[in-house]
């Protein structure tokens, strides 16, 4: 066996997938997209306070991870305020997270789930988009994954030594630290690895090592406490997010009734395939579940522990949701799609598996590739003495591929024979793994291979330079107060001045009036309108412009619109019906 056998392993095909994953992040990254509201929001913290500012309350109700937002502001000192030097380090992390799912894939997967793990986890619309966006979701993603992993290994290692037992679950706890100051999500997560983690080692070793085991965490509980005084507890539980998230389903109704609880838990799966997903709806999602729950059961059937770790998200993710504390759903439960891309994984690894049983070479190639050393997570009988080694679902290593002796297998007839049944029922699993997966994997392709362009929805970079470039005198300018931040990212300070943001109400309270105040005395109006936050607002204000004046000139830029308005001398009587609230621009 030559070294580069050895060091390579038949799982190792997934590095194509990650390489096509690195090349569609890096895609989306380079088109340089606008920024759209909510990166906005977070470039003008990055930009507007320093290093110790970060640590307060943010503006626009804003909340980040420090280290993340610190790790923003250092690119921007470096590389200026372009949006490709902003979406640097996200871009970094989710390109990280590629690696991570290899790296899992291949310890614990033979080259079937491999590839289906990271080849899902490569072409994921959702995690692209966060890779190549100012936000800190690729984060959430990367790390909750790493902590599976390391999780898992700390398994794996506290029981094949007989020494420094202590040493993997002490890594374990310092790579939840570390996440806690990149992710939120890595903070909601590392309660239910670490409780599996604990109890498994318990179920080994004894409650005396699992208090040593658990000791370890009161330097994490530490660090979150740190991290909570010096910025969590400034940027989190912003009041109107609820409502938000629970018109949306994220979250239950307030005060929920045991059937509205069941019914918004129901509702879970297809929310997530819908997004962050991206699972087509009907039988595709139908055979993606399956896939996923026949993954979970084979882990926890063959080895607990290891399926513990894997549900452990998912559960706390339910029950976060459940007492409104984390909205399930959109891209907030983006940390939770490696681990279901990671079950799925199992069950397409142990489909295939079975499927070749009748034949020991093709077996053998199959088999994932964990060292010998390695031993079995979570066991507590004899099967799991230091030596043996065990995949994720149990099954044995495969001797060829991690450099053992090749398999040479004489059986009997009735052997073989016995090995039919579950090679067909394998074979029949592997179609419907191969179909399902096609059938997710064929629109998230079409999807990834899509401009930004085609799918961002607003351009504000282009409609603050249009209108800029029209800016004169006798002007006054009006904009969607949800295109605030847009302004003030990318407007050139004062060139705008003066102007309103404006905003629809229906409030009794609202003086239709006020609006010809406003625009009494100027020549032309040049009005803006971005994302569309306020479903009223669109309409009043095209009704309101056309009322006041003539449109002389318009740019249509997907959901942005701009206009040029020449005002007419004495316009129609105000308009109550569309009575809009203005705020001096800023």
């Amino acid at each position: 066996m030559t070294p580069a056998r050895r060091l390579l392993r038949p799982a190792d095909i997934a590095l194509v997938a990650v390489l096509i994953g690195v090349v569609l992040r890096l895609w989306h990254y380079t088109q340089d997209a606008s920024l759209w509201l909510d990166e906005a929001m977070i470039a003008i913290n990055v930009r507007e306070s320093g290093f110790g500012e970060l640590t307060g309350e943010l503006m626009y109700n804003q909340s980040a991870p420090l280290a993340w937002l610190w790790l923003v502001r250092i690119a921007r000192v470096l590389f200026g305020d372009g949006e490709r030097a902003l979406r640097l380090v996200p871009l970094l992390i989710g390109i990280a997270g590629l690696i991570v799912a290899w790296l899992v894939a291949r310890r614990w997967l033979g080259p079937a789930g491999a590839v289906t793990l990271v080849g899902l986890y490569a072409i994921s619309p959702s995690l692209i988009r966060y890779s190549a966006e100012l936000k800190q979701y690729s984060a959430d993603a990367t790390l909750v994954l790493m902590m599976a992993g390391i999780a898992l290994w700390a398994l794996e290692r506290s029981a094949a030594v007989t020494h420094r037992r202590w040493l993997p679950v002490a890594l374990f706890w310092l790579a939840a630290l570390v996440s806690s100051w990149l992710s939120m999500s890595a903070i909601l997560a590392a309660p239910g690895f670490a409780l599996v983690l604990v109890i498994a080692i318990w179920r080994r070793d004894g409650f005396a090592a699992a208090v040593r085991s658990a000791a370890w965490g009161f330097g994490w509980l530490a660090s979150f406490g740190v991290h909570w005084v010096a910025g969590l507890a400034a940027t989190t539980g912003e009041p109107h997010l609820k409502p938000f998230w629970t018109e949306r389903g994220a979250l239950p109704p307030e005060h929920p009734s045991a059937g509205q609880l069941l019914e918004w838990a129901a509702a879970r799966p297809e929310a997530l395939a819908i997004e962050p997903l991206h699972v087509p709806a009907g039988v595709v999602s139908v055979l993606f579940y399956l896939a996923l729950v026949a993954g979970l059961a084979l882990a926890l059937w063959r080895r607990p522990a290891a399926g513990w770790l894997l549900a452990a998200p998912l559960i706390s993710a339910l029950i976060y949701g459940a007492v409104r504390a984390v909205p399930m759903g959109s891209r907030l439960a983006l940390w939770l799609a490696p681990i279901m891309l990671t079950l799925v994984a199992i069950a397409a690894d142990a489909a295939v598996r079975a499927a070749v049983t009748p034949f020991p070479r093709a077996a053998a190639w199959f088999r994932p590739a964990v060292p010998a050393k390695a031993t079995p997570v979570g066991g507590t009988t004899g099967s799991t003495a230091a030596g043996t080694g065990a995949t994720v679902d149990g099954s044995a290593p495969g001797s060829a591929a991690d450099g053992g002796p090749d398999v040479r297998v004489t059986t009997s007839p009735a052997a073989r024979a016995g090995r039919r049944v579950p090679a067909v029922a394998g074979a029949v699993a592997v179609l419907l793994v191969i179909a399902m997966t096609g059938l997710v994997a064929a629109p998230q392709i079409a999807h990834a291979g899509r401009p930004v362009t085609e799918t961002l929805t607003t351009d504000d970079r282009g409609g603050v330079e249009w209108i800029s470039q029209r800016k004169r005198g006798g002007d006054l300018v009006l904009v969607t107060i949800s295109s605030a931040p847009s302004i003030v990212w990318y407007a050139k300070p004062r060139l705008l001045r003066p102007g309103h943001y404006v905003r629809a109400s229906s409030s009794a309270d609202c003086d239709p009036a006020k609006l010809d105040a406003a625009v009494a005395g100027y020549q032309r109006l040049l009005v803006y309108q971005g994302i569309r936050t306020e479903p009223k607002t669109p309409a009043a204000l095209l009704a309101q412009i056309r009322r006041l004046g003539t449109i002389t000139e318009e740019i249509d830029l997907g959901e942005s619109h701009a206009w040029v308005v020449t005002l007419h001398p004495s316009p129609a009587a105000p308009d109550a019906a569309n009575c809009m609230t203005l705020v001096t621009l800023y």
